[in-house]
Order: C-alpha cells, then sequence, then structure tokens
C-alpha cells in the first residue's frame, strides 16, 4: 500500500529505497537496544562474572527489563495514536488500489496526510 502512495504522489517506483530503509532501520534499531542493554548493566553494576549479583545490580535489573521497556512502549503507544491511519482510511486506501488495478476510475483526494514525504 505504501509503494502504491509513493508511485501516486511521485510517479516513480520508489520500492528499493523503502525496503533499504526498512532493512537498516531493523539493523540500527538492533545495534542500538544491543548498546543500551550493555550500558544499562554497566551502570547498575552487573558483573557477569560473579554468581549472585549485588542488590543494586538485581533491583537495577528488575527496572532495565521491566519498568524501563513499559515506559518506551507507553510513549510509542501515544505516538501511534497520533497517525492519522484508521480503519475506515485504509479501507478507502484499499478500495482505491482496487479500482486502480481493476483499471477503473480512481481519486486520492483527501489521502494526502496519509504518507509525509518531503
Amino acid at each position: 500500500m505504501l509503494l502504491f502512495w509513493g508511485f501516486e504522489k511521485y510517479g516513480v517506483g520508489n520500492e528499493g529505497i523503502i525496503v533499504a530503509n526498512i532493512g537498516f532501520t531493523m539493523k540500527a534499531g538492533n545495534a542500538l537496544g544491543m548498546w543500551a542493554s550493555g550500558m544499562g548493566l554497566s551502570m547498575i553494576g552487573f558483573n557477569a562474572e560473579l554468581l549472585t549479583q549485588s542488590v543494586q545490580a538485581t533491583s537495577g535489573l528488575k527496572l532495565l527489563y521491566s519498568v524501563i521497556p513499559f515506559v518506551l512502549l507507553a510513549l510509542g503507544a501515544v505516538i501511534f495514536t497520533q497517525y492519522p491511519l484508521t480503519k475506515k482510511r485504509y479501507d478507502e486506501m484499499r478500495a482505491i488500489v482496487d479500482r486502480k488495478n481493476k483499471g477503473e476510475q480512481y481519486d486520492v483526494e483527501g489521502m494526502d496526510g496519509l504518507i509525509k514525504v518531503g
């Protein structure tokens, strides 16, 4: 669907750059997540060589792997609620794509805010 709207707006297929951006974003996110985990473990005083961790490290682990992910999840949920794609708008987009694929007349009026490019 995203590819259709990019083509509709610019008249050029942009599949390659979209797939490349998705791959890069996933890899960058994984790297950032691993780095943040390592930094967090260092900050709480975690020592992998100890059989039993200190109280500070144990409390820090609870914080790192429960409270912080919950806060980030809640933040992501708030951000996603601001995206203007609803079930109704998705159905409208799907109908436009179906009409286009059948060779019928279609209109993309009112769909501008869904894809913000440039």
